[in-house]
């Protein structure tokens, strides 16, 4: 069996898309015998950013892995990893590619996401989409394998709670879960106070987003009420999402190639989605196809006609048919992919 380093700038407890994919990889990895070393997430101790990375350094370089998995982005956090895997031999390399560099990100990270991909010996992307608009930037690949994205196993297995939707009765009840950078929160927020709605945002909240959900809280002038959920767990995320009339997912233009955990936590739920932005989105086409929802272009679009199309639109599926938007099975195909580039 291998040993195996685990890089992430999340942690397993994470609510976070990348700590729930992260949580899936290493229950597989362990279970299957091999040992798995985490690292990274130091950021989450509050540690200064010279001692963790130091201590990222160390551990890697003290792991004596046979294989290093690295998830990203971002990119920034794992310039540790970057210089090591340069100069260590012997260590086989995967990237665990959930996202893309933005096109307005600093250089910095361009150059990363360069370096990373050239140094690979393998790669695990999310969508078909992911990987043609990595290969138009990159040119050819290393041997890649897919892992979808898919709703949260806790969330797709909790029953559904006795909150009851109102279903455009009175105030509307509006959930938005998940990150809060890159999805113009503040300018949805203010668009939901002047309708008057009650907003609910579960929102993973660290040190780079405090500030940005404070800002939020101290612009909210509506008649409805704003409540900000901090680092909620499975449980009380399922519950929000059961006494909701519609959930928020914002796709931003540069992130068209995905499809986001948040896409199938919603559907899972059977909790009707407006989705705000690109036509080409994969996420969008699957809430338009699948009548998940309704979508539109833009944030200035959000009214509360598009609101009430969302509920009218949406169509409610048993259990069995529920079961394309559950996470895919990822370990048997992540241990396949140590078997390749371990020949």
């Amino acid at each position: 069996m291998s040993r195996i380093s685990y890089w992430s700038h999340f942690t397993p407890e994470s609510r976070s898309a990348a700590g729930q994919r992260m949580r899936s990889f290493v229950a597989k990895l362990t279970e299957e015998g091999h040992t798995v070393t985490l690292l990274g997430g130091g950021y989450q101790s509050g540690l200064p950013t010279w001692r963790r990375l130091l201590e990222e350094a160390r551990r890697t370089l003290t792991t004596r892995a046979q294989v290093h998995i690295v998830s990203l982005p971002p990119y920034r956090s794992a310039i540790v990893q970057a210089v090591l895997m340069a100069i260590l031999p012997g260590r086989r390399l995967i990237i665990d590619q959930r996202d893309l560099v933005l096109a307005a990100a600093p250089e910095l990270e361009r150059r990363l996401e360069r370096a990373f991909i050239h140094r690979a010996d393998a790669l695990i992307v999310t969508t078909q989409a992911q990987r043609r608009e990595m290969a138009r930037r990159y040119g050819k690949l290393p041997p890649t394998t897919l892992i979808r994205n898919g709703a949260s196993d806790d969330l797709a297995t909790l029953p559904e709670s006795l909150h009851s939707r109102r279903r455009g009765e009175g105030r509307l009840r509006v959930l938005y879960q998940g990150l809060v950078g890159g999805k113009k929160l503040k300018d949805v927020t203010m668009r939901l106070a002047a309708l008057g709605c009650d907003l609910d945002l579960a929102v993973f909240v660290d040190t780079w987003s405090q500030n940005e959900v404070e800002a939020i809280e101290r612009s909210w002038n509506g008649v409805g009420s704003l409540t900000i959920h901090a680092n909620r767990d499975a449980r009380q995320l399922a519950r929000l999402m059961d006494g909701a009339d519609v959930a928020l997912n914002p796709i931003p233009s540069q992130m068209d190639y995905a499809f986001t955990v948040k896409t199938a936590d919603y559907a899972v739920r059977s909790l009707p989605q407006l989705v705000i932005g690109s036509r080409r989105s994969v996420s969008r086409r699957a809430v338009e196809l699948c009548r998940l929802g309704h979508a539109i272009d833009t944030v200035e679009a959000l009214d509360k006609t598009a609101l009430l199309q969302t509920m009218e639109r949406f169509q409610r599926r048993t259990p069995d048919a529920l079961r394309v938007f559950r996470r895919e099975t990822h370990g048997p195909r992540l241990l396949r992919l140590l078997q390749e580039i371990g020949r």
